[in-house]
């Protein structure tokens, strides 16, 4: 008889956290083989084979309820590198009030099931056996347990996500181009559509790391209208 496969499952932590370890013992006790793998922080320079360098492997499930918004464009890039070689549709277990992380979540091109911390563990264990026996049902598909999807206004172009993840690091609009493989002018592109989408002051100067703090400063309130970055 051939054994189920290991499911990854990633946090933030070498321990699990209390309802992880319910989750954990009630998978394995219904057959499933799990594997704890660890979320790592973003290098301060991508590498052509590992990415950002916070996944070694596609996750079965991760667990962002700890983790900083500005690591996530890090995340999802690499995860959207992984996806494409694995083919896996990871859940994602974020807080609800994360709406920062949410938004950059449905903003990038990595299909997953997005699941609010709230939701009881009994609630969300068939949702992940299913998605770990049947990975390729979601898709392209982006489901919410639990959570309500953001309105389209608040969700960003795919390109930025990896942009976002360049900006934290480079001193450049330049250099930032030449790490996501684009010209300076889809930089600018860019930037300005995030600009308009998200009604961000002007500032023709504003360094890359401003960029950054700025729009993530922007998803993470409540409502996103017009001259909330103002």
């Amino acid at each position: 008889m051939t054994p189920p496969p290991f499911f990854m499952v990633c946090t933030s932590s070498g321990l699990l956290p209390d309802y992880l370890q319910h989750l954990w013992k009630t998978l394995v006790q219904q057959g499933d083989r799990l594997e704890h793998v660890i979320l790592q922080r973003p290098s301060t320079w991508p590498n052509p084979i590992h990415g950002w360098g916070t996944l070694s492997t596609m996750p079965d499930f991760l667990d962002l309820t700890k983790v900083y918004a500005a690591h996530m464009p890090h995340i999802l890039t690499d995860l959207r590198r992984l996806q494409s070689s694995s083919g896996r549709t990871p859940l994602f277990l974020v807080n609800h009030l994360d709406l920062d992380i949410q938004r950059l979540i449905a903003s990038s091109d990595v299909p997953g099931v997005l699941c609010s911390a709230d939701v009881l563990m009994m609630r969300l264990v068939p949702h992940l056996r299913y998605l770990l026996h049947q990975p390729h049902a979601v898709g392209n598909k982006r489901p919410w347990i639990g959570l309500t999807p953001p309105a389209s206004a608040h969700v960003l172009a795919p390109e930025t996500i990896p942009l976002l993840a360049a900006l934290s690091h480079v001193p450049s609009q330049t250099a930032a181009g030449d790490l996501c493989g684009v010209s300076r002018s889809t930089v600018q592109r860019l930037l300005l559509q995030l600009q308009t989408t998200l009604d961000l002051p002007a500032a023709p100067r504003r360094c890359p790391g401003d960029w950054v703090d700025l729009i993530l400063n922007v998803l993470a309130q409540g409502d996103i209208c017009a001259g909330v970055g103002r």
